[in-house]
């Protein structure tokens, strides 16, 4: 009975309960607005790191192909050294699980540096 005594009544929310329902809805906003800032600033950020990440990979990778054997990014210098080559070929055999019936031989290329 109080819920329909609540429903027929005509008295009006206090003071009080309308400035609690404003601080609520204005804090909510705030938080709202904080959140899209740091947002933002998240993306920037990481746009950032991968453009310097592209830019300092490209200069890299132009460099290694012109060549050069050494690249400086952001105060360290990055050596390339090519692997060894060697002379003689060592042969090394390959076994795999194959059906008993095997006709067809696995050909693998195996580069050892």
């Amino acid at each position: 009975m109080k819920l329909l005594d609540k429903l027929k009544s005509s008295n009006g929310e206090t003071i009080s309960e309308t400035l609690v329902a404003t601080l609520i809805a204005a804090l909510s906003m705030v938080m709202f607005a904080s959140m899209v800032i740091a947002s933002k600033n998240i993306i920037s950020n990481s746009k950032s790191a991968m453009e310097n990440y592209y830019k300092c990979n490209s200069s890299m990778m132009a460099s290694r192909a012109s060549g050069g054997d050494e690249v400086e990014t952001e105060g360290v210098t990055i050596n390339f050294t090519n692997p060894p080559v060697y002379a003689n070929n060592i042969e090394a055999d390959l076994y795999s699980n194959q059906i008993a019936d095997g006709s067809i031989e696995n050909d693998i290329q195996l580069k050892c540096y």
